[in-house]
């Protein structure tokens, strides 16, 4: 009687996890993920952690690093953006400021 629990335990692990993780094949190919096949048998193997460290892995990939500079406000030029142009211009409490004698 116990093989027969264990076993529709094991069916139905299967069965949930291996759509999870056919799901996740299929989202990684769609999305460009590097390394679908890889995912989708960690997902299987270790269940909702597996899934849950997919979803982390691939918000991390499709977001780009440059797109957001915390220190420039939106609408504004990223910071640094007169060094690459050769821009000059001095911006600042010195510009202000008058050194002739």
């Amino acid at each position: 009687m116990l093989w027969i629990i264990l076993a529709l335990l094991a069916l139905l692990y299967t069965i949930l996890f291996g759509s999870l993780a056919a799901l996740v094949y299929w989202d990684g190919k769609r999305s460009g993920l590097h390394g679908p096949a890889k995912w989708a048998g960690f997902v299987f193997l270790t269940g909702l952690l597996g899934l849950v460290l997919y979803i982390s892995d691939k918000d991390d990939e499709s977001h780009d690093p440059d797109d957001a500079d915390p220190f420039s406000l939106p609408g504004t030029p990223p910071a640094g953006a007169a060094d690459r142009d050769g821009s000059t211009e001095t911006v600042g409490r010195d510009a202000d400021t008058n050194h002739s004698s």
